[in-house]
Parts: C-alpha cells; structure tokens; sequence
C-alpha cells in the first residue's frame, strides 16, 4: 500500500533514491541477465518481487513504455565511439594475453604442493 517512490527514498542505496528510485526510460537489455527477464515480464504499474543484482537486491517498477524510436547518428556517434573503443581495447588485451600465455614456458614444481611428511 505505500507508495514505491517512498519506499525507495527512505530504504534504496541506489544513487536513483533520491528521485524516488526512478532510472528513467531504459532500452531494452540494458539491464543485466535476472534483472532483465525480470522486468520483461511486467506490465505498466506492476512491481518485480527482489531481484539478485551484483549489489545485493533490487526490486523494479515499471512506469510505463515508449515506442522504439531510432536516434540519428548524430545523436549517438559519441556513444558508439565509446562503446567500439571498449570493445577494441578488450579484444586487443585478449589477443594480448593469449599471445604472452601461448608463448610461455609453463611449468608446474609439484614438489611446492607436496606436504613435508611425505617425503
């Protein structure tokens, strides 16, 4: 019976607390894994039973839905920009890594994991 905007003040350690637990409008998987199946699920006004997040719990209302709209290029050039950097630079650092392990003389002394007692 209490409202969600006051609960989430009073109880939420989210940053969006102080506007009532309001993220706004999210695109569609912008959430991650549980938490995104769990809101696929919700019709305006209804409200998620707790959620396991990264964080702890969480619990999600959803307000309403928007039309899917398609942003011009000048809209979101910076952010794709951004968004391909991290996946280059992830993918180079993989590369990276992959290389150093291949590369590498790897070997395990057993004689590190062998207790004293029984030599």
């Amino acid at each position: 019976g209490e409202l969600f905007a006051d609960l989430a003040r009073q109880y939420s350690a989210h940053p969006s607390a102080v506007n009532g637990g309001d993220l706004g409008y999210l695109h569609q998987d912008m959430l991650e894994g549980d938490a995104q199946k769990a809101v696929d699920q919700l019709k305006v006004n209804e409200v998620t039973p707790p959620v396991r997040v990264l964080e702890g719990y969480t619990v999600f209302r959803l307000n309403g839905l928007r039309e899917a709209k398609l942003n011009s290029f000048d809209a979101v050039k910076d952010r794709a920009q951004g968004l391909l950097y991290r996946e280059l630079q992830e993918k180079t650092w993989n590369e990276y890594l992959s290389r150093l392990t291949s590369a590498a003389d790897i070997f395990i002394n057993e004689k590190l994991y062998t207790s004293a007692d029984e030599d």
